[in-house]
C-alpha cells in the first residue's frame, strides 16, 4: 500500500514536469520520500498515454494493486471518464466500482455548481 503522506504530496504536485520534480521535492524538505512521489507520480500520468487495449491491459498488469486508486485520482483529475480509464477499469475487474465512482463524482460536481449558483443542496 502506498504511505498516505506519500499520495497527498503527488497529487499536490502532480502538475509538475519529471525533470523539475526531485528538485522541487527536496527543495521542500521531502527528499527522503521523494523517489517514491515520483513514482507515484508516473503511475498516475500512465493510463491516459495508453493509445491501445493491449497497452491499457499491460498497465494494468503493472499496477494491479494500485490500479483502483490511480483511476480514482485519474477520473477526479479529469472530472470525468476517458475511454482510457473506463477499459483500464473493465480489465482490472472493477468497472461497476469505476461506475459508481463516476456516479458519485456527478453528484458531488452537482452539489457543488448548485453551491456556487447560490442553491441550497
Amino acid at each position: 500500500m502506498l504511505p498516505t503522506l506519500v499520495v497527498k504530496l503527488a497529487v499536490f504536485v502532480h502538475e509538475e514536469s519529471i525533470e523539475s520534480l526531485s528538485a522541487l521535492l527536496a527543495s521542500s524538505g521531502f527528499s527522503d520520500p521523494s523517489n517514491r512521489i515520483v513514482l507515484v507520480f508516473r503511475r498516475f500520468s500512465e493510463v491516459w498515454k495508453t493509445s491501445s487495449r493491449a497497452e491499457r491491459e499491460d498497465y494494468v498488469r503493472k499496477h494491479k494493486e494500485y490500479v483502483p486508486r490511480l483511476l480514482l485520482f485519474e477520473l477526479v483529475h479529469e472530472n470525468h471518464p476517458t475511454p482510457s480509464m473506463q477499459e483500464a477499469a473493465a480489465s482490472a475487474g472493477i468497472a461497476s466500482v469505476f461506475q459508481e465512482w463516476v456516479t458519485q463524482l456527478a453528484v458531488q460536481s452537482n452539489k457543488i455548481a448548485g453551491t456556487r449558483n447560490g442553491a441550497h443542496c
